[in-house]
């Protein structure tokens, strides 16, 4: 498929995602609506059968009704936070591509290719994990990176509390809790949680070089030779000084604006940390990150002398990416397998042929391609990337990203209409148990339920607590009479 016409189809789906937007937007207005009715009905519910002049047999009805729909406003956050991710998926102005992958697996490096990247940028490593900071790489013919920092609160917050939750240590709610805290006390630090601790210890050791970037504001780096602190943990050799800098723990994310090998402009990479790293709720997320930014995810494995088959760890990695695919019925249109195979000597060629046939076996059945597509290239090779994994990463997106919209719209909609399906049951069953008393105003509230939502608040809540009261008091009067 040539350029032009991935750009127009690319183009397309964007524009069409907007006017999904639109769509999701108008079941949001009504599920609010519907929302504050509910409450609306089941405030009135309750002060009618608080009404000195209600029969028990009443009363019994109504108390039913708000039994019942005490489960409808957990049902409905359910719903709208769907939604909410089906219009934040359709808002994205870009198309995104996460990479994934174990530490050493060539991610970052594959990163660096796509990106036109210098080292620094996406800086790689030896044996641990380098990345520790989420990385969004946009096409532009400008290039710089744009920092958007913590702020003290946040850094707390996001960074300090769940170590200190994991660790069951006292809690920290300031910063300057956290700079007093006494880490080095003999009775904190068990063989368990050793590395926890010293992971503590070292940010605050550090902070000297990034408590004055915790700003909340945005930087600017023009020169992307200077980001590697910004963007990456302390290589081995500097951990060894435990006040490094760790100018990382001051950047919530970053944007970096660059130029890719295919100039397709509604195109975004991300560079997902998280898999191989120590650091609490990486994983979790992780998988936040899967779940909010990225419509493919491509898995990176690499075959080494300790490693050529698909593994546990690989396992767990593909595992947690489906847990961020709500909706789908195939993964595969999710996920796509990246083998990053440097072209070296016959023994690396051999790893390489025996991991491609292990990932088909146990994913594919042996039959290649036929759940998950596996790709392959050299992530150091910019040809080889293009042409093996940037054009039928794109193929197969503009293939199966409108499928995957619509099934994830639907998903989120057959959700709403399940719980529009037991509210409007239950009013039903109230109307019925209103029916019992004589009434010259029947309140269609099922018919109600199902337009919008106004319709109710004004004709339903009204009615149930205005006319059915006044008409039960008006009866009680004219029996009382008799």
């Amino acid at each position: 498929m040539s350029l032009n016409i991935l750009s127009s189809r690319i183009d397309q789906i964007i524009e069409e995602r907007g006017k999904q937007v639109q769509v999701v937007e108008q079941y949001l207005e009504n599920l609010n609506s519907i929302d504050e009715a509910i409450k609306e009905l089941r405030d009135a519910t309750n002060h009618l059968s608080q009404h000195p002049q209600v029969s028990q047999k009443l009363k019994s009805h109504l108390q039913e009704f708000y039994n019942t729909s005490s489960s409808f406003p957990k049902e409905i956050i359910s719903a709208r936070e769907q939604l909410e991710k089906a219009k934040n998926r359709f808002n994205r102005p870009a198309i995104t591509i996460g990479c994934s992958g174990q530490a050493r697996v060539g991610k970052s490096t594959l990163l660096q290719t796509m990106g036109n990247l210098p080292e620094e940028a996406i800086p790689t490593g030896k044996g641990i994990p380098v990345t520790a900071v989420r990385s969004r790489l946009r096409h532009s013919h400008e290039h710089k990176a744009i920092l958007s920092l913590r702020d003290k609160r946040t850094f707390i917050e996001e960074y300090i509390q769940p170590f200190h939750k994991a660790l069951n240590l006292e809690e920290v709610d300031s910063f300057e809790d956290f700079k007093n805290f006494d880490y080095n006390h003999p009775e904190l630090t068990t063989d368990e949680n050793v590395d926890l601790m010293g992971r503590l210890k070292n940010m605050q050791a550090a902070l000297r070089s990034y408590e004055n970037q915790l700003t909340g504001e945005t930087k600017i780096i023009e020169d992307l030779t200077q980001l590697r602190p910004w963007v990456a943990y302390p290589d081995q050799e500097s951990e060894n000084d435990p006040s490094c800098s760790r100018l990382y723990l001051a950047v919530k994310n970053v944007e970096i604006q660059c130029s890719f090998l295919l100039d397709v402009e509604k195109l975004m990479l991300v560079d997902l940390p998280g898999l191989g790293e120590v650091n609490v709720d990486a994983e979790q997320h992780h998988v936040q990150g899967l779940k909010n930014e990225v419509d493919l995810v491509l898995l990176i494995l690499r075959p080494t002398d300790q490693s050529a088959y698909w593994g546990d760890k690989d396992r767990k990695a593909l595992n947690l990416t489906r847990q961020a695919v709500e909706g789908l019925s195939k993964p595969g249109d999710f996920v796509l397998i990246v083998i990053n195979h440097p072209e070296k000597d016959e023994k690396d060629q051999e790893l390489y042929q025996i991991l491609i046939n292990d990932v088909h076996k146990q994913l594919n059945e042996t039959q290649p391609n036929s759940r998950y597509q596996v790709l392959t290239c050299n992530a150091k090779d910019p040809e080889s990337v293009r042409e093996q994994v940037l054009e039928p990463a794109l193929e197969h997106l503009i293939d199966r990203l409108p499928l995957m919209d619509k099934e994830v719209i639907d998903s989120s909609l057959t959700q709403w209409q399940e719980t529009l399906g037991k509210i409007n049951t239950a009013i039903q069953q109230l109307e019925t148990s209103l029916q019992m008393f004589p009434s010259g105003n029947s309140v269609q509230a099922n018919n109600l339920i199902k337009q919008k939502a106004k319709d109710l608040r004004d004709e339903l809540a009204e009615k149930l607590e205005l006319e059915v009261l006044e008409e039960l008091e008006e009866e009680v009067y004219q029996e009382s009479q008799e």
